[in-house]
């Protein structure tokens, strides 16, 4: 096993921005998710798609969906936003849907959801790329859940007969389902998951405790329609549009890094704030050394053993001290990184699957 090799960062009083000669910058705030504070709620809910309950009511809505590319300014064809509430049994999502043809087609739990239009909800409880959960719904209620050991980047098959045991659904229709020929205005998706479906490999608190972030992030999918023979098909001539609440550094929704961040908290709301997670730059860090080693591996077929390998320059960081270390194992590698934030140290890993934790 080779030696691990210790890469310090220089201290310095301001961000660096400009790129360096010689590689490229490591950015602190390569992964920059959205933040929603997810407020309890004592009343009972009712899961019908109408949202008439006083709590959901006064909670609000997240910013509308952008483009699932991060590099993409370019607006999604219609808005897209949610809620969120929780309570001791369940975490609940009601999503609405803009939408001037509303149509869906499949009936059959687990079919490919997505190869029409769709909401889909995905979980990272522990935010570590790992062991994190899908779910999709269209506007018939048919529903797809499936869990994932890991991304599909990192090589892994789905477990399609995971089934959200104890799941409640709601649609609510502002429009005509399946009619061609006029307008419609939107269709709401309300969604009560119990808590219990994360027993097994939510590795959180269930429920949460007060301040727990989990990672969590929407997609809508929205294919353009054609009308043959007075019905509605999907124009698969024209590709699907993808927009999410937290956009992605790829085009792809299977990047757990770039989830969301969904803060718990029982307080009143005019209390409530929320905590941003001090280990983003650790992350962002270990993260841009992974898809690095992700490109040596391909171009080598091997792992290297130090930044200045991989051509990586690392950044300048005011009140944050990174020192990444990289250390080869016999079938791929860890990389590590320290950080200091408010005096505290605390090292974080990253494998060659990108699993991501604290030692």
């Amino acid at each position: 096993m080779r030696k691990v090799i210790l890469i310090l960062f220089i201290l310095s009083g301001i961000i660096q921005t400009a790129r360096p000669s010689g590689g490229d910058t490591i950015r602190y705030n390569y992964i920059n998710p959205k933040y929603y504070l997810c407020h309890y709620t004592n009343a009972p809910v009712k899961i019908d798609g109408k949202l008439t309950e006083k709590d959901w009511e006064t909670v609000p809505w997240t910013d509308n969906f952008v483009d699932i590319f991060i590099g993409n300014k370019v607006p999604p064809p219609f808005n897209t936003r949610v809620k969120m509430l929780w309570d001791d049994k369940y975490f609940y999502f009601a999503a609405e849907m803009k939408e001037k043809d509303i149509r869906a087609v499949f009936t059959k739990r687990d079919t490919v959801i997505c190869l029409e239009n769709d909401i889909e909800i995905f979980l990272d409880p522990n935010g570590d790329n790992h062991e994190y959960f899908e779910y999709e719904m269209n506007a018939l209620g048919t529903v797809w859940d499936l869990f994932l050991a890991r991304a599909y980047r990192d090589s892994v098959n789905p477990d399609n007969g995971w089934d959200i045991e104890g799941l409640l659904t709601g649609i609510s229709i502002n429009g005509t389902l399946n009619k061609p020929g006029d307008t419609d205005q939107h269709w709401i998706a309300e969604i009560a998951i119990p808590w219990t479906a994360f027993e097994k490999n939510g590795r959180m608190p269930i429920p949460p405790k007060e301040y727990d972030q989990w990672r969590v992030n929407f997609l809508r999918v929205e294919w353009a329609p054609k009308i043959v023979e007075g019905r509605y098909e999907t124009d698969k001539t024209i590709p699907c549009n993808n927009s999410v609440w937290s956009p992605h550094q790829s085009g792809g929704m299977h990047d757990p890094e770039s989830f969301g961040i969904v803060q718990f908290t029982r307080q009143d709301r005019s209390r409530a704030r929320i905590i941003p997670d001090p280990s983003l730059p650790a992350r962002s860090a270990l993260m841009q050394i992974y898809f690095a080693q992700k490109k040596f591996f391909t171009e080598h077929k091997k792992y290297a053993s130090s930044l200045h390998e991989l051509g990586l320059v690392p950044f300048k960081l005011e009140g944050t001290v990174i020192s990444p270390a990289i250390g080869i194992k016999p079938f791929g590698y860890i990389a590590s990184v320290i950080q200091t934030e408010r005096n505290q140290k605390s090292t974080w890993h990253i494998n060659e699957v990108s699993r991501i934790w604290r030692e």
